[in-house]
């Protein structure tokens, strides 16, 4: 039944056949337009060739991406950039007060980077069999007035925090959860709230200006088989780059977004990153400059050769921004390029993606209402779908067989700068601004949970402290966050990284690199530590000033 649906579909995409393949998906409207999106490019898409990274300001500005590191004058002039360091100096915050914040926290992925049912088992007292793997920031969990509270809960209580400061007029907040962690976040809503016997749900009654706006649903979309079937055999999310789609289709349906007497500003991040928050300096800057959009970038450091950094590059006489990732370099053989951008002597600063998207809808909505006038919506739709990332996953199926699946998946910054293409060539002006926040700034914005020395490092180490009055992380070093090499599937898991490192001090660390099984508990790490054990057994190390150490 859906193989034929879906041929009628493909055949002819009119609106009877698009009604009638979301109806056998049973997907949302939002969640259908964005896999429709990604279809049409799945079976659209004319692969570009790849342009090559400029490697200098000087190469041919028809021929090549230019990382910020490298971008001409000519190039970084068409980049809308706002240092964060300069709002410190300058912007008044007064305004923030008329603004209120739409706080979207991404709860959908239960973090398959680390392994924690022998930590859950030991926090919640149960037996192993017992444990419900939750999205990562609902069962990862920090002290707060003598209990334990998630990271989710902590991201709640920021919230009480600055309402209770008066930061903003008002405060919303909305989950965005997948089939698999949406009952661990109303669960979360449904725990008693710190020091009370009632909920939650049931204190927000109690606190003008502040309100929980529901959730968004990203749902598990169909693969493609080995075959470029369509297959309800494996069902998988389509990356982040839904909630940039839902973020702009807001825009173009304001009826949807909360009702508010205030300037509505909407902030995207990370639920387990409790720096995924804009402060008074931002909403006020988006306010007073009347800012549409905004993607927040960190200058990159050591520690972000891997991921997607900011680029120009110039087509048919107009200049794009773009994201540049490892993928693409390792395409044309320049990895070594892209890891090395922005941290040789002679480069300006790269910009790394936060991950992290401002919106102010008392700007975008009219002018997204203006570009709908002028080319129609359905054009916009095609526009803001995200660069199309094919995923390749091999799963065991029912009948035993090995089989491989392509997920279609997209990135929310991917959707936000198509869009900013799109106003570009129609308006020829830019509509995305890019608010870099410096390396001294970083941990106040961007600081995730990616691994789990990640989260020990901040929760457990004397690296960081959880201020109680703001709910907010306060980094205790004026040294760089450390570059960190855990050569080891041991250290995968939560409560392994928790015993190896108890009450190890790091706060002059400047970077690890463990091969092998080591007990570091109780030791002080300093400056450049590496750690090499060939040894099958646990290696205890004691006091280390950037040693070398073979076990």
């Amino acid at each position: 039944m859906l193989a034929q649906i879906f041929n009628d579909w493909k055949c002819s995409p009119n609106q009877k056949n698009t009604a009638k393949l979301q109806q056998e998906l049973a997907l949302d409207d939002l969640n259908f337009a964005y896999f429709e999106g990604l279809l049409h490019s799945h079976f659209n898409l004319l692969k570009p060739s790849l342009k090559p990274l400029a490697e200098k300001p000087t190469d041919s500005l028809a021929d090549f991406y230019f990382p910020t590191a490298v971008a001409p004058k000519e190039l970084m002039q068409e980049l809308p950039l706002q240092s964060y360091h300069e709002l410190l100096d300058t912007q008044n915050t007064a305004s923030a007060k008329s603004c209120a914040l739409w706080i979207k926290k991404m709860q959908a992925g239960t973090g398959s980077s680390m392994t924690r049912n022998s930590y859950l088992a030991r926090e919640k007292n149960i037996s192993l069999n017992e444990v419900k793997i939750g999205a990562k920031g609902t069962d990862l969990y920090t002290n707060y007035k003598n209990q334990k509270i998630s990271l989710a809960e902590a991201q709640i209580l920021q919230s009480f925090a600055d309402v209770k400061q008066r930061l903003f007029g008002q405060i919303f907040l909305q989950d965005i959860v997948s089939e698999e962690t949406n009952s661990s976040i109303m669960l979360l809503w449904d725990k008693n709230f710190p020091g009370q016997t009632h909920s939650y749900r049931a204190e927000l009654q109690n606190v003008p200006g502040l309100n929980h706006n529901g959730v968004i649903r990203q749902s598990y979309l169909p693969t493609f088989n080995a075959d470029n079937e369509l297959s309800l055999n494996r069902m998988a999310p389509g990356g982040h780059g839904l909630f940039g789609v839902e973020s702009i289709l807001a825009a173009l349906n304001p009826e949807i977004c909360p009702q508010t007497p205030y300037c509505l500003i909407s902030s995207v991040g990370n639920g387990e990153d409790l720096s995924s928050t804009p402060d008074v300096h931002m909403v006020a800057w988006m306010k007073d400059k009347q800012v549409p959009l905004a993607m927040v970038t960190t200058t990159k450091t050591h520690l972000d050769v891997k991921g997607g950094q900011l680029a120009l590059y110039q087509e048919e006489g107009n200049v794009f921004i773009g994201m540049v990732e490892k993928a693409q370099a390792e395409e044309n053989d320049q990895l070594d390029l892209f890891e090395t951008l922005g941290l040789r002597p002679d480069d300006a600063e790269c910009f790394f993606n936060t991950n992290m998207v401002l919106v102010n809808y008392e700007i975008l909505t009219p002018k997204l209402q203006k570009l709908k006038d002028l080319v129609g919506e359905k054009k916009i739709l095609q526009a803001i779908s995200p660069d199309l990332i094919r995923n390749k996953k091999s799963q065991i199926d029912m009948d035993g067989e090995t089989r491989t699946y392509t997920q279609l998946e997209g990135a929310m910054g991917s959707a936000i700068l198509n869009l900013d293409k799109l106003w570009r060539q129609e308006m020829s002006e830019p509509l995305v601004h890019i608010l870099n926040v410096e390396t001294e700034y970083r941990t106040r914005f961007f600081c995730p949970v990616k691994s789990a020395f990640d989260y020990w490092l901040q929760f457990h180490s004397d690296r960081f402290s959880l201020d109680m009055q703001t709910l907010r992380l306060e980094n205790k070093s004026s040294r760089t966050l450390p570059a960190v090499s855990l050569e080891h599937s041991y250290y995968k898991d939560v409560e392994n990284t928790l015993n190896t490192f108890k009450n190890t001090q790091v706060k002059d660390m400047e970077s690890l690199n463990i091969d092998g099984l080591w007990d570091l508990s109780n030791t002080t790490l300093i400056g450049n530590v590496s750690l090499v054990c060939e040894k099958l057994s646990m290696q205890k190390a004691k006091t280390l000033y950037g040693d070398v150490i073979k076990g």
